[in-house]
């Protein structure tokens, strides 16, 4: 997904970003679309002006437009700047003409519209994906709805990954509409590590460009990162239980051996048992990944073997949920591909979490600040 969302009620003045509304509504010569600072600036960028000194507040953008409606993302490259006079950042640079094959894409546009806005890049962006969301387009009428509702009153406002996610599988968005290129690179990073579910996603939902080789190399990068960042999360969760004496003792096994088929053992009451983690940046009911190693592990190994589902996941905080002894399901999983032809044997299987008994949420929290 874009690194930073938000979602933008657009105005007249915003509407002549587009040439046809500059030259056919009376509603000034700004041109630009406005990025509210106390949302841009405050909340998802906050090193903005310092990084934009750099740059005589001129910051270029490759921007991908889509919508209104299922219409296809179009890249631009413009320039999100700050005048002296100016109250808030603007998207500026030209205005955007209509495609030639679509010569009437943005006439349709009205004040009060909306724009979901994803940004890329750490301390100022580099990359924007602008999409479209207008009530009068058939293909935008339940997204339109419900985001129009979670803005109520507010211009703009950030909008978490998670939320968007939720709210679009929550509804009957067809997978080709544009809203889903925000959501894409968890699929990437998924695909990478060759989860079908994944892939399938990628084919059927909008991608601004063709996925390259570098794409999933990076994607796979990233998925190895925040699978550490996961592991780091659930062992100071351990530590501290343990500092607690909620559990008498465990150890990281995956430090120790990087091809162990488990990541965590740890005892509690004399018992001994192992933790696998699963961590996804999105909500729990992301399917994951179970190697046929890990698979052979938890259905014939002697201890308890169980995973911990670790969501929402950020250097600084995430949550976690644990299922029950994994041994009775993975041995059903392996039952049922011994019947595969002599000579195919799985890498693994793809598993969605509501298929085995998970526990409680629990936070977990990132290492503490120093001061």
């Amino acid at each position: 997904m874009s690194e930073k969302l938000a979602l933008k009620r657009l105005t007249a003045s915003d509407l002549t970003f587009f040439e046809w509304h500059f030259r056919n509504r009376n509603a000034g010569n700004q041109k630009a679309i406005n990025l509210n600072a106390d949302v841009f600036a405050g909340r998802l960028y906050p090193a903005i002006e310092v990084v934009a000194r750099q740059s005589r507040n001129k910051i270029g953008v490759d921007l991908w437009i889509a919508g209104p409606g299922a219409a296809a993302p179009h890249n631009f490259q413009r320039k999100i700047i700050k005048g002296a006079a100016y109250k808030n950042w603007r998207l500026d640079g030209e205005v955007v003409y209509n495609p030639e094959a679509d010569p009437e894409r943005f006439n349709a546009l009205r004040p009060g519209d909306l724009a979901l806005l994803g940004f890329d890049g750490e301390l100022a962006p580099n990359t924007m994906h602008l999409v479209l969301v207008s009530r009068s387009a058939p293909e935008d009428g339940v997204l339109f709805a419900r985001l129009d509702e979670l803005l109520a009153e507010r211009r703009m406002a950030e909008l978490p990954g998670d939320s968007l996610r939720e709210l679009c599988e929550g509804l009957p968005l067809p997978p080709s509409h544009p809203a889903w290129l925000l959501l894409a690179e968890e699929d990437l990073a998924e695909a990478a590590l060759g989860q079908a579910p994944a892939i399938a996603r990628l084919l059927t939902r909008p991608r601004p460009r063709r996925v390259t080789l570098e794409d999933l190399q990076t994607a796979r990068r990233n998925a190895e990162d925040l699978g550490r960042l996961g592991e780091s999360l659930v062992d100071l969760h351990l530590e501290r239980r343990r500092a607690a004496s909620e559990i008498d003792d465990y150890e990281w096994t995956a430090e120790i051996n990087a091809v162990s088929p488990y990541d965590f053992r740890l005892r509690a009451d004399k018992t001994w048992e192992k933790l696998e983690v699963k961590t996804t940046a999105g909500d729990f009911s992301r399917e994951y990944h179970l190697p046929l190693s890990e698979l052979r592990e938890a259905a014939h190994g002697p201890e308890t073997y169980r995973i911990a589902r670790v969501y929402g996941a950020t250097p600084t905080s995430g949550k976690m949920r644990v299922s029950g002894d994994l041994r009775p399901f993975a041995h059903s999983i392996l039952r049922a591909l011994s019947g595969l032809p002599n000579g195919i044997t799985p890498n693994g299987v793809t598993i969605v979490p509501d298929s085995a008994t998970f526990g409680e949420e629990t936070i977990l929290l990132g290492p503490p600040d120093e001061d």
